[in-house]
């Protein structure tokens, strides 16, 4: 996982400031006040909220770093294996109670609360098959919301129920969506990491590509969501 340095920057413009070295993953409450980190300082990865406070630490990975609405757990990717995207979902509470709500998964991409924080959706597979978009409650209760033939990659959900997703796939391409069209270009630039245009919204990414659109999904009214078999 790459490091960085976490910074915050105005939306009207003028230079970042930078507010902490050796940042690997991180989010922020819903008030904008605190952030939750994880920090990478030699073979070791931290979970700190707010920053400077260890809730939870590894040798392996942690990912997808997500704080509940209501502040008193956060969500994230344990992947017990530094470079491999097997895990669990865990959640943490403020006293660093660690909690592995899933069973492992052979691919764990992708992690986001819905408004009421009752769930947590993710995007994982079994075995060798495409993501599935899944929710899991806090008493483990697991349910399919959406399963697909693409390579879906949960990136969030609004306040409003809008599910932000990407259909990823390994390889050299790129798929290019322009707004309206009723398929993908697809383009080889293996060169290019990053590209923004006023019509076109797409992530380009050295390992192949992530399509983002928005979708609405329902949410489970329950805790007990049915169990994936």
């Amino acid at each position: 996982m790459t490091e960085g340095t976490l910074a915050e920057a105005s939306l009207s413009g003028g230079s970042a400031r930078p507010v902490l070295e050796k940042v690997c993953d991180g989010d922020i409450s819903h008030v904008g006040s605190q952030f939750v980190v994880v920090r990478c300082i030699g073979s070791e990865q931290t979970l700190e909220f707010p920053v400077g406070k260890v809730l939870y630490r590894t040798n392996g990975c942690i990912s997808h770093v997500r704080l509940a609405p209501q502040g008193d757990v956060v969500a994230f990717c344990d992947h017990p294996v530094l470079g491999d995207d097997r895990g669990y979902v865990a959640i943490v509470d403020l006293k660093g109670k660690l909690t592995r709500i899933t069973e492992q998964w052979s691919s764990l991409r992708g992690l986001a609360w819905p408004a009421s924080g009752r769930e947590i959706w993710l995007t994982a597979s079994l075995k060798e098959d495409a993501q599935i978009l899944l929710a899991v409650s806090r008493r483990r209760g697991l349910r399919v919301i959406q399963s697909s033939p693409s390579y879906m990659w949960l990136q969030d959900i609004s306040a409003d129920g809008k599910v932000l997703l990407g259909n990823s796939q390994e390889g050299g391409l790129v798929a290019i969506h322009r707004m309206g069209a009723a398929s993908d270009q697809f383009v080889d630039l293996p060169s290019v990491s990053r590209f923004r245009s006023r019509f076109v919204r797409s992530i380009i990414t050295a390992a192949g590509f992530e399509t983002l659109r928005s979708s609405r999904f329902p949410e489970q009214s329950r805790e007990d969501g049915r169990e994936l078999t």
